[in-house]
């Protein structure tokens, strides 16, 4: 006697679902856990959609890890991948996380005249949702140095001036921190001329140089050694005329 046996397939009937965190911060995940029913199913794969369709609010892995993107609120569909009509929803919904502080760094808080440096801005607590950071010198002006809204910091003269990071929709919440910019001095002037030996009338420039190269004061004025110009006359464009015949050694 031979008994025929005819093996079927038991198809889901439906899913049930739950989320590990209904409520998200922004950037905060979290995970779906489900059960294909009934239990005994042949067909237990499934995956996972949003809603909406985007992931303006939250966002779904094929592993099923929910993130929270934007504040607001939406759907996870979990359904059977190969019975998409056998689905269920959850819904998650993401809040928002006030800045509660600003943590400011510079690269340099002491620079020369010229120097840029770069601020950092952390807004804590790391996962806030407004993190939108401007900023400004405390005084209002540009004197000592100017602000970038990249957080980049021009010196741009000697002394001390604060630069504030701030939330740009909440003023309230600041930090700076001192900047201190100091100008570097001449040492010396380099001085060159073209020939030392003129006749009557004729007239040659002096070519300076200010060392070093990135000191503050660079005005040259000019002057003779002996106080008068009864040998030679200097212009305040730097050229020289002989007006009579003699050595001159300055």
């Amino acid at each position: 006697t031979t008994l025929m046996f005819k093996i079927k397939n038991i198809e889901p009937s439906s899913i049930s679902a739950n989320v590990g965190k209904p409520y998200l911060a922004v950037n905060e995940e979290t995970y779906i856990s489900y059960k294909v029913l009934p239990e005994n199913s042949f067909e237990k794969e499934v995956s996972f959609a949003v809603k909406s369709g985007t992931n303006n609010v939250i966002s779904v892995t094929d592993d099923g890890i929910v993130r929270g993107i934007a504040v607001g609120s939406d759907y996870v569909v979990v359904y059977c991948t190969n019975y998409p009509l056998i689905f269920c929803e959850v819904k998650v919904e993401v809040y928002s996380v006030a800045a509660t502080s600003i943590e400011l760094s510079v690269d340099s808080d002491e620079l020369l005249v010229g120097d840029i440096t770069v601020a950092h801005a952390i807004v804590k607590p790391t996962n806030a949702t407004d993190k939108d950071v401007s900023f400004k010198t405390k005084s209002g002006n540009e004197d000592v140095v100017k602000v970038f809204s990249d957080g980049s910091i021009k010196a741009n003269g000697s002394g001390e001036e604060y630069v504030v990071a701030y939330l740009t929709h909440k003023t309230s919440v600041s930090s700076e921190v001192k900047i201190t910019v100091k100008s570097i001095e001449p040492s010396e002037i380099n001085v060159e001329v073209s020939k030392t030996s003129l006749i009557i009338g004729e007239t040659v420039q002096i070519n300076t140089t200010v060392i070093p190269s990135y000191a503050i004061d660079k005005a040259i004025s000019y002057v003779t050694k002996s106080g008068n110009e009864n040998v030679i006359t200097v212009l305040n464009n730097a050229r020289v005329t002989l007006r009579t015949e003699s050595s001159y050694p300055g």
